[in-house]
């Protein structure tokens, strides 16, 4: 059975590592997000990442820690489907903010497909594009964007 965990040894952990591979890895450019790949200095080791979202992206930091979120939980469930021996930064464009997390989930592996780092196909890539739909925030907007109407609050009747 496959595990699934993030340990410590799938991480990049400091600041040096993560300067290490912004510097001298490769760039490949998606819409929401940049993605800085290196040899890793044992060729059979597990991909480790790392990830940058800063006060630019967002100033709340729930915010941050949502697209942080979403982006681990994909790496976590396709660590097993990507090369071994490299080294992952994922820096966050402001136009993620808009995005949800299922979207940025899928924009981090077509990015990663993109970049050819997917040993096999993997059927949930195409399952998971971004779809068209952009989360702007508040209930209202969302629910127009995907068809759903909402109903004015009925009030109940006034006492005489």
């Amino acid at each position: 059975m496959k595990d699934f965990s993030f340990p410590k040894t799938a991480r990049l952990l400091k600041r040096a590592e993560f300067l290490r591979v912004q510097n001298n890895g490769r760039r490949v450019h998606g819409s929401t997000l940049m993605l800085f790949i290196r040899p890793a200095r044992a060729s059979n080791a597990r991909p480790r990442l790392g990830i940058t979202v800063t006060t630019k992206i967002h100033k709340r930091s729930h915010i941050r820690n949502r697209i942080k979120r979403s982006i681990r939980e994909a790496f976590r469930h396709h660590q097993h489907n990507l090369k071994r021996g490299i080294e992952l930064v994922v820096s966050a464009r402001p136009e993620c903010v808009t995005l949800l997390p299922h979207q940025l989930r899928g924009d981090f592996i077509a990015i990663l497909s993109h970049a050819g780092l997917m040993l096999r196909g993997d059927p949930t890539i195409e399952s998971l594009g971004s779809g068209g739909h952009r989360y702007e925030g508040g209930r209202g907007r969302r629910n127009e964007e995907v068809g759903l109407r909402m109903r004015p609050r009925s009030r109940p009747p006034a006492r005489t």
